[in-house]
């Protein structure tokens, strides 16, 4: 099972008191985040010729960096540009709050439909 250090306590800080450490795990879970082109999408224009495509590129390697997106990109094709995220969360609102500040959703360039649990039954990814 994959765990979160959400919450980090230190405590005592005077050179005779040793510093006490609390970690809080919430258990990891895999979400699919189901996005649409939003209102702002111009058809006409290919996806990296979207407004600000460095910023939304920049945004989601920064989200793959640090683990919290598993597997991400386009499907279908082409016709509507339609995205599909794997994503690692403690909670769905977490989701949302991590997407939020794509630039291409304060845009209007990108809209989540869905996000949902998924119980992942088949894998070869090592057990975290």
């Amino acid at each position: 099972m994959v765990w979160q250090v959400i919450h980090i306590v230190l405590l005592g800080f005077a050179d005779s008191v040793r510093p006490h450490i609390s970690f809080t795990f919430v258990p990891m879970a895999y979400y699919v985040v189901v996005c649409e082109q939003g209102p702002a999408w111009i058809d006409s224009l290919p996806m990296r010729e979207q407004e600000n495509w460095a910023g939304h590129a920049t945004f989601m390697n920064a989200l793959t960096d640090d683990g919290f997106v598993v597997l991400g990109g386009p499907i279908g094709d082409g016709t509507r540009h339609r995205a599909r995220l794997v994503v690692r969360s403690g909670t769905e609102g977490e989701v949302r709050d991590r997407l939020a500040p794509d630039p291409w959703a304060e845009l209007g360039l990108l809209t989540i439909e869905s996000i949902e649990e998924w119980d992942v039954l088949l894998s070869n990814e090592p057990d975290d």
